[in-house]
C-alpha cells in the first residue's frame, strides 16, 4: 500500500514541479524566433491563458491525487472489485467493467472542473464555442 501511494505521490510531485518550471519560464515578451508570427496582443493573450489554465491544473491535479490516495487507502478499488466479481465471472469482462466503472465515476466527479474550464476559463478568453446542451450531449456520446 505504501509503495503504490508513494508512486502516486511521486508522479504527482514530478508532474507539478515540471508544470511549475514550465510556467515560471514562460516569457511575457515574444521570443525572437516567433516575431512576425504573433502580434504582441495575441502572444500576451496566449501567455495569460497558459498561466490561468496552468494554475487551474494545479488545483485539479491536487484534487485528483488526493481522491485517488483516499480511495486507495479506504478500500474503494477493492470494494468495486468485490462488487463486480460477485456478478461477473469472465475475467476480461470483469476488467472492462472495473475500468469502465472507474472511468464513469471519474468523469462524473470531474464534471464541475470540466464545466468551469469550458464555461469560465475558455469563455473568458473567447475560445468557447460550446453550448451547455452540446457539452452534455458530447459527454453522453
Amino acid at each position: 500500500m505504501w509503495l503504490i501511494t508513494g508512486i502516486v505521490l511521486f508522479g504527482y510531485a514530478v508532474g507539478e514541479i515540471l508544470d511549475w518550471l514550465n510556467l515560471k519560464h514562460s516569457k511575457a515578451e515574444i521570443p525572437r524566433e516567433a516575431e512576425g508570427i504573433y502580434d504582441d496582443a495575441q502572444y500576451a493573450k496566449s501567455q495569460n491563458y497558459h498561466r490561468v489554465t496552468a494554475r487551474f491544473s494545479f488545483i485539479t491535479s491536487a484534487f485528483s491525487t488526493i481522491l485517488t490516495v483516499a480511495i486507495l487507502w479506504f478500500g474503494g478499488f477493492g470494494w468495486l472489485d468485490t462488487l463486480l466479481s460477485a456478478n461477473i465471472d469472465n475475467e476480461v469482462l470483469l476488467a472492462l467493467a472495473f475500468f469502465g466503472g472507474l472511468f464513469i465515476a471519474s468523469d462524473i466527479i470531474n464534471l464541475p472542473f470540466q464545466l468551469y474550464s469550458t464555461f469560465v476559463i475558455e469563455e473568458k478568453f473567447g475560445f468557447n464555442k460550446t453550448t451547455l446542451s452540446t457539452f452534455f450531449l458530447d459527454k453522453l456520446k
